[in-house]
């Protein structure tokens, strides 16, 4: 059977995203939604999460706080570790429409993980109009990105409707550590140690190639090191407030909607612009949230957005994340949507070549070993005054399957982590669905503020029926980072907020016991 790897330690800035979340606010959990035309067979699905969990290794370890901070936090096995707590059975009141499903979504989001636990939850919920069944996946940020989370379902799904025959061997039991706080401390200096040595040769390594070009061609030394300190001033600069005069405030409430749009319209719309599908999406976006802003009197030029740059190769370890955040104005209040979609295609793709974009790898290296409340005040007061985030991950190309049922739409609801609101893009089979999370406090009309995405995105859809762009326009492997992988897929960043378990519409049946 075989076994996918992972680091024994959170990277560093995995482990600021689990030191920060002392703000709940601040919380990174990843919900993903199923829709599925009907009820899975629920002990096939219970073996099959059994046996991924012995596949991916990650899914049952807990996280452990090292002492005095010295490394990460690391993952250990849970000894105690018990299936019926991450994956439930319900069955949806009436009516059993998508409504109820994104309450449940959103209740399941908003409770905090139990930290003495592994850090994913499941919950199948049966009774839906029309036959249907929901599948509800929250799990963790640190464990996986959004394209390593694709990587990871595929443990779970079929390409048939036939469910694939369950192995005849028995299910192995797991690898118990045994591991006390002393081999912990040990173990996590001799792995600084490691990571401090690795950190000193590059330095070195940099500060060689650093001598020999000023030593080769002083002006072109000169004039590299100002546009490096321009862009460090750009990149890391603090944030002190919003760019928004009406999505300031902020709160534990969450809102989640969903959206569905054709794939093959989205990109044809995106190609008569001269631009590539994740401009597209961002440009709607832009333009639903600046509709939003006119309809209530305080229309503004530009917003901050974080979009994540995802640096995963394929040889990479599916635990942990690898993107490096991306923070800037982008223009919103561009009324041509073609127009609209070059400038943003603009400016995302400048920022994608920031040069001083990896550092932000070396802030959460020095943040990461500094009082996590020190870390938290940092973190908190830069993001909670970014007005949105948008994120694409790629999707199955393909129709996949969960134990007989068929997968019909598939949506990745992301965190907030401090901003108004979320967008994100999840493709699969055709259709590219948008979720969309909305901070109450920011946003307290949620349905205007959907309406006016949803228009952005019609306006947007609608260029799709003008020609094609010529061979000046982008190309479709030039996209943003890794936003966009594989044909037109995208990169990570997900999950939901959502500290009242008691909203309306959360009650359910208990199947599972």
């Amino acid at each position: 059977m075989a076994e996918e790897s992972f680091d024994r330690y959170m990277g560093d800035s995995d482990g600021i995203m689990w030191t920060i979340e002392r703000d709940a606010n601040l919380r990174s959990t990843i919900t993903v939604v199923f829709l599925l035309d009907r009820a899975p067979d629920w002990e096939r699905l219970r073996y099959r999460l059994e046996l991924a969990t012995h596949q991916i290794p990650r899914l049952r370890q807990r996280v452990v706080e090292v002492p005095l901070r010295l490394a990460p936090p690391r993952w250990v096995t849970d000894r105690g570790f018990d299936l019926d707590y991450h994956a439930r059975r319900i069955v949806a009141p009436p009516p059993g429409d998508m409504g109820r499903v994104l309450r449940l979504a959103e209740s399941l989001a908003g409770r905090a993980f139990d930290r003495e636990r592994p850090l994913w939850e499941t919950v199948l919920c049966e009774g839906l109009e029309g036959g249907g069944a929901a599948l509800v996946l929250k799990i963790h940020h640190s464990v996986t990105d959004g394209v390593g989370g694709m990587r990871l379902l595929h443990y779970l799904v079929d390409l048939e409707r036939e469910p694939s025959p369950l192995p005849a061997e028995p299910i192995p039991d797991a690898a118990v550590e045994h591991l006390g706080a002393p081999t912990i401390t040990i173990d996590a200096l001799i792995h600084s140690g490691r990571q401090l040595a690795g950190a000193a040769r590059s330095a070195l390594g940099a500060a060689a190639q650093g001598l020999a070009m000023i030593l080769r061609s002083p002006g072109k030394a000169a004039t590299d090191a100002l546009q490096i300190g321009g862009s460090i001033g750009r990149v890391l600069s603090p944030i002190n407030s919003t760019l928004s005069p009406i999505m300031r405030d902020r709160s534990l409430r969450r809102r989640m909607d969903v959206i569905d749009i054709p794939l093959d319209r989205l990109r044809s719309a995106a190609h008569s612009a001269g631009g590539t599908l994740n401009d597209a999406f961002v440009a709607a976006v832009a333009g639903g949230l600046h509709r939003y802003h006119v309809r209530h009197g305080d229309p503004v030029p530009e917003l901050r957005v974080t979009m994540p740059i995802s640096t995963r190769s394929y040889d990479d370890p599916l635990g942990g994340n690898r993107i490096m955040p991306a923070r800037f104005p982008l223009p919103i209040a561009i009324q041509d949507p073609a127009e609209r979609i070059r400038r943003v295609g603009d400016v995302c793709h400048s920022w994608q070549r920031e040069p001083a974009l990896p550092l932000t790898d070396a802030l959460a290296t020095v943040l990461e070993h500094l009082p996590g409340r020190f870390t938290t005040t940092v973190f908190g007061g830069m993001l909670e005054h970014i007005d949105f985030l948008t994120t694409n991950v790629p999707g199955s190309p393909e129709p996949v399957f969960l134990e007989g049922a068929s997968v019909e739409r598939l949506w990745a609801l992301a965190p907030t982590m401090g901003a108004a609101v979320n967008v994100a893009l999840i493709s699969y089979a055709g259709t590219c669905g948008i979720g969309v999370v909305a901070d109450l406090a920011a946003v307290p009309d949620p349905d205007t503020l959907l309406a006016c995405i949803r228009s952005s995105f019609e306006e947007v859809l609608a260029l799709a029926e003008a020609p094609e762009a010529d061979s000046a326009g982008r190309e479709v492997g030039d996209e943003l980072g890794v936003l966009l992988v594989g044909e037109e897929g995208g990169a990570p960043v997900a999950g939901v907020v959502d500290d009242d378990p008691g909203r309306p519409g959360a009650e359910c049946v208990d199947l599972t016991g």
